[in-house]
C-alpha cells in the first residue's frame, strides 16, 4: 500500500478510469469498504471483462461458501 497515498476523489467517470488504468486497486485495498447490492434477475445481461485470476478465485469460492449456507 502507498503508506501516504489515498484514493483521490472523482469528478468525473473519466477522471477515475485515467487514475485507474495506471494505478493498482491492490496498492489500496485497505481504503476500499464491503458493499451490499441486489440483482434483478430480470434484468440479466452478459458483459465480458478482464478479472485477475485471483480476484476470481476468490469470487467464486465465496459464492461457493455462500450458495451452501442457504
Amino acid at each position: 500500500m502507498h503508506d501516504d497515498k489515498e484514493i483521490p476523489k472523482f469528478d468525473s467517470y473519466e477522471e477515475m478510469a485515467a487514475f485507474w488504468e495506471t494505478h493498482s486497486l491492490a496498492d489500496y485495498w485497505d481504503q476500499t469498504k464491503p458493499v451490499d447490492f441486489d440483482f434483478a434477475p430480470e434484468a440479466r445481461r452478459q458483459y465480458l471483462i478482464g478479472v485477475d485470476r485471483e480476484v476470481l478465485a476468490r469470487v467464486q469460492r465465496l459464492a461457493r461458501t455462500r450458495e451452501g449456507n442457504r
